[in-house]
């Protein structure tokens, strides 16, 4: 068999590689052959008839199952082979022999790794129609009861007369002390060998999170010279386990060497791809008429990485399911409980792995559609400075273009956006708070990100920019303030030679205050250049000097994409399709669904806008507090109350701070069938408007915190619809909504309900008596769910 790189699962039948059909009575007694399959490249179609005809057919079951399913082929596949299950039976049915089909026949109820192997050596090797395995005794039952001391002593009796010093008590201490030595040895080298690949797992994956491939390859060596180990030494401890009938404890252990070697597996995988990814990333910079380090293409290059991914995808998927069915099957004595807190670290660590894989695949799909390989792309990037938070993460104070050909993108060419608005011919008018609080008659692109949702205002931004320069742009991307600083944390320092200045993390905000102050005015490139310098040096790194820094990147690029720090529209319709599908459309209210219809599902959102209407760059210094409380009644009627509480902690110098009194227009999205109590400021009403848009009530108020001071903000309101029940079971939905560019703010969500009620579920809260609680830093949008009992 050809190996390939396994493809994800949920895209088997959509890939390039050879389609392995399995039809298994017993899943998990034929887990084997599948890892087999899968780590020889096939992608497995399991119990069902693939869309495309596949290239392998494995049958495994009883007689019965494998008869009844040759009898339900139309026509048989030349690579059609049968794994026969027959217990202690001996004999093979006179149908099946007669079938002309190959037949392994597994007298026993299991079948190892090991004998996978041999089982599909005689497939694609032996010319024999039929083999046996374990013709004698079921798989890991088929070795011969030991001989006893009592059945044959180690020495004859007539030694014993002849040798009297090997008799008596000496004698039974020393055969005692070998005894236990044969015994004990084994047992303590396996232990040594767990340890050993243990501690070089979590090495290996420390060194890959820090991009140190050449380390995660010998840690990868190691790792495989103790799983050998492991693997020997428990084929020497398994006679006695086996004669005493404790194949489950085998199995167990059996398992966990799999699950270590597809994790190292994984771990090479990953090396590898980290290579590739630090090779291709300069080819993505390079301008077009510069010679590349290589004569492959950018195209090829994505691809290959894209099947690397799905390899790594599948060696981590593989490793996760083996962990669910272990940890209801471990049997390791004394340490039970420490094995399973480990495998459940284990598999956080796979899950958060996959989190990153699947973000890193969406945009090499997004590239590849996007990247100019048809023809050249020109993109508008507006720059949000989310120290001045507007509602899709800042205020576009810089915007810049991006020319993309070929998957190669030339230098970003950073603009003043003053400078842009001042050429637009003709009148806009703006929104009414923009017109009100800011004083402003007309509308600009500098403020063209009022709505919230960026499919409108990625939209906008693109019409704004075409009056105001007459040229079209190909997308939009939305970039805020965290993503610079998160990137600045990888970098270290940069050095800005037109400043003769050093920019980090810690002094980023200062800098581009003082270097953007209050001397600025319209027109000037100050900004410009300032901004352009950070954003040229900070692609002159990460191409040429950050190339061990991948797996860092790809953290920092994660994370702004799950908070909203990143944002990209698209006017082609495949694109935007892919984007939103990943979650980076910065939609207000994402279509979200309950699990399943039963039982019913109540969906509650919250989602907070502010815009800071002030004119400075007070958010630097603002913390808040958002507690979310919801009620539900005996009736399944649900009342809500949300307290925003906000610290400016700021001086009364804002010409030099950056700081002073926060002005904020602030917009609650709820559901569309919520009816609005009151808003409240420190307990005083305060006027609001109420307005339904696009399926939510939005409520919108104006309020300031003063520098030093600190203020709550109480909105209480009450569902139009009840949470329905059906068999005494419900599920309530909660979402959280993290808005783009907002920083510093905690989570306290307390879901309350009556005393008959019990809680059958309540992912992701700390549930309490009539009460689920959660409390966590509002980094990206939270979604909770609970199911409901009465």
């Amino acid at each position: 068999m050809i190996k390939h790189s396994a493809p994800s699962r949920t895209n088997a039948e959509m890939s390039d590689l050879p389609i392995a059909r399995l039809d298994a009575q017993d899943v998990e007694q034929s887990l084997p052959i599948r890892e087999y399959l899968e780590q020889n490249g096939c992608a497995v179609i399991m119990n069902r008839k693939p869309a495309i005809a596949p290239e392998y057919h494995i049958m495994s079951g009883d007689e019965l199952f494998v008869q009844s399913n040759l009898a339900s082929l139309p026509e048989k596949s030349s690579k059609l082979f049968v794994v026969l299950f027959l217990g202690r039976r001996s004999s093979v049915p006179d149908s099946l022999l007669s079938s002309g089909v190959k037949i392994a026949v597994i007298t026993g109820q299991r079948i190892s790794t090991r004998e996978t192997h041999e089982l599909f050596a005689y497939f694609f090797t032996d010319d024999k129609n039929i083999y046996y395995f374990h013709t004698d005794t079921p798989p890991m039952m088929e070795i011969k009861k030991p001989p006893t001391l009592i059945d044959k002593p180690f020495v004859k009796d007539s030694q014993r007369i002849s040798r009297p010093e090997v008799t008596g008590r000496w004698s039974f201490l020393r055969i005692s002390m070998v005894v236990a030595g044969i015994v004990i040895a084994p047992i303590f080298w396996y232990l040594v060998s767990l340890s050993m690949i243990t501690a070089a797992q979590w090495y290996g994956f420390s060194a890959i999170k820090k991009g140190d491939t050449s380390r995660s390859q010998i840690v990868a060596r190691i790792t495989d010279f103790w799983l050998s180990q492991g693997r020997g030494t428990l084929t020497v401890i398994g006679f006695p386990i086996l004669y005493f009938g404790n194949e489950s404890f085998i199995r167990s252990q059996e398992r966990m060497l799999s699950i270590a070697g597809d994790l190292s597996l994984a771990q090479t995988k990953a090396a590898q791809l980290i290579t590739r990814s630090a090779l291709v990333t300069p080819l993505l910079f390079a301008k077009p008429d510069e010679p590349r380090p290589s004569d492959v293409s950018l195209a090829v290059s994505l691809d290959t990485l894209r099947l690397e991914l799905a390899g790594l995808t599948n060696s981590l998927e593989l490793a996760t399911a083996q962990l669910h069915i272990l940890a209801g099957d471990i049997h390791v004595p004394f340490a039970k409980t420490n094995v399973k807190n480990l495998t459940n670290r284990v598999e956080s660590q796979i899950t958060q792995a996959l989190t990153q894989i699947a973000t890193i695949n969406n945009l090499l799909t997004v590239y590849r559609t996007a990247g100019g390989f048809d023809e050249k792309k020109n993109y508008l990037i507006i720059l949000q400075n989310s120290m001045e938070l507007r509602p899709t993460g800042g205020f576009i104070g810089s915007i810049a273009t991006l020319g993309i050909e070929d998957g190669v993108m030339e230098t970003p060419v950073v603009q003043d956006v003053y400078a842009l608005d001042g050429q637009l011919k003709g009148h806009v008018d703006p929104p009414g708070p923009i017109k009100e609080l800011l004083g402003q008659e007309h509308w600009y692109l500098r403020d063209s990100n009022w709505d919230p949702d960026f499919t409108v205002s990625g939209e906008r931004a693109a019409w704004f920019y075409e009056k105001e320069t007459g040229v079209a742009v190909d997308g939009v991307i939305a970039i805020a303030t965290p993503l610079l600083t998160g990137l600045l944390d990888v970098t270290g320092p940069l050095h800005l030679p037109d400043y003769n200045d050093r920019i980090t993390k810690e002094n980023f905000f200062g800098k581009s205050l003082f270097y953007t102050k209050a001397d600025f005015f319209p027109g000037s490139t100050q900004k410009k250049d300032f901004l352009g310098s950070v954003v040229v040096a900070l692609i002159s790194r990460l191409t040429s000097e950050l190339t061990d820094e991948v797996p860092a990147l790809a953290r920092v690029v994660g994370r702004a994409l799950a908070s909203g720090d990143i944002q990209f529209w698209f006017p082609q319709r495949q694109t935007q399709a892919i984007i939103t599908q990943a979650g980076w459309a910065g939609e207000v209210i994402r279509p979200e669904t309950c699990e399943s219809s039963t039982p019913p599902c109540m969906v509650e959102r919250v989602a907070v806008v502010e815009s800071n209407m002030g004119v400075n760059k007070v958010n630097a210094f603002v913390k808040r507090l958002v507690k979310s409380r919801v009620d539900v009644g005996e009736d399944g009627g649900v009342d809500g109350t949300i307290a925003l509480t906000y610290q400016n902690t700021s001086t009364d110098d804002a010409l030099l701070s950056g700081g002073g009194v926060y002005l904020s227009y602030t917009r609650v999205y709820l559901a569309g069938d919520t009816r609005v109590g009151s808003v409240r400021i420190d307990g005083e009403e305060v006027p609001y408007s109420a307005t339904t848009e696009n399926g939510s009530t939005i409520i919108g108020f104006a309020f300031t915190v003063p520098p030093g001071m600190e203020r709550t903000v109480t909105i209480t309101y009450r569902r139009g619809v009840l949470l329905v029940f059906t068999n005494n079971e419900s599920t309530f939905a909660v979402s959280i909504r993290k808005q783009p560019g907002m920083i510093d703010t905690n989570l306290d969500l307390a879901v309350r309900y009556p005393a008959g009620w019990s809680l059958q579920t309540a992912t992701g809260l700390l549930a309490n008596a009539r009460e689920a609680r959660y409390n966590t830093i509002l980094d990206s949008t939270k979604t909770y769910s609970i199911k409901f009992r009465r």
